[in-house]
């Protein structure tokens, strides 16, 4: 077993987070959703696969050439697995050797998607335990108050199927004793299963494009690509825009250096 504690792990990435629908087929009470608010049936946009393996593939060039650091592709939403092109968006990922985690409420995971994925953050487990065949990497859960009291489950469930499991201290309640309790009781518990803790907190290297913002956020350094086929390096402000060029990559990686 490993444990970390480590806001800072990721403070020098700079990853592509595609969020290929807004559209989703549940309703988890621990649900991220990258920020986007979820539509009516008739209103769901499907990013266009053109669009994403373009993206995909000036970013991947930029990172080998430019940065000198493995590409890092994230794929979310909504629920990715409803895009009925997905794994060929994985695949086209895949083959630029980057590495490929996916957000999904375990609709995404099928027999043609998993041999593309390098790591799942998935927001579903027992209900449905047929599926846990398929899973080829580690599991990842946010724990926040609300879901805190059902991580011993989590972890039992995952833990006698020999699967790695990630906690994440979600950061909006990381003061909150419960969750800490929950989590280093269940440490304990389990000494043979493979758990991993990990705080997402707030990161000091606030970028330009932090400058004079208010909201609450982790400095999430990426170029974010959503459904309606617009790009922004940041989830939050209104600040978004057709896909042009690689230098569109190289100046959201620019927006996300440190305030002097």
């Amino acid at each position: 077993m490993k444990k970390v504690f480590d806001k800072q792990i990721h403070r020098n990435d700079f990853r592509l987070r595609l969020l290929v629908t807004n559209g989703c087929n549940k309703n988890c009470y621990h649900c991220l959703n990258d920020f986007q608010d979820k539509p009516s049936q008739d209103e769901e946009t499907f990013l266009d696969l053109e669009v994403a393996n373009r993206i995909i593939g000036d970013y991947c060039l930029y990172m080998w050439f430019i940065q000198k650091q493995k590409p890092q592709v994230e794929f979310s939403g909504g629920e990715p697995g409803l895009h009925l092109r997905l794994t060929e968006m994985l695949e086209h990922a895949y083959r630029w050797n980057a590495r490929v985690k996916v957000n999904t409420n375990g609709l995404a995971i099928n027999k043609w998607s998993k041999k593309f994925v390098d790591c799942w953050h998935v927001g579903w487990s027992y209900s449905d335990p047929d599926k846990i065949k398929e899973i080829n990497g580690q599991m990842q859960l946010v724990v926040t108050a609300r879901n805190a009291p059902y991580i011993d489950r989590e972890a039992r469930f995952y833990g006698s199927r020999n699967i790695p499991l990630k906690l994440f201290i979600d950061f909006f309640d990381s003061k909150n004793p419960k969750i800490i309790k929950a989590i280093k009781d269940c440490v304990r518990k389990y000494p043979n299963y493979d758990i991993r803790t990990r705080f997402t907190g707030v990161q000091e290297n606030r970028g330009v494009l932090c400058s004079n913002c208010s909201k609450k956020c982790i400095t999430l350094k990426a170029l974010w690509v959503f459904p309606d086929s617009t790009i922004s390096p940041c989830p939050q402000k209104k600040i978004r825009e057709k896909y042009k060029s690689m230098l569109q990559i190289a100046q959201a990686c620019e927006a996300h250096k440190p305030l002097p």
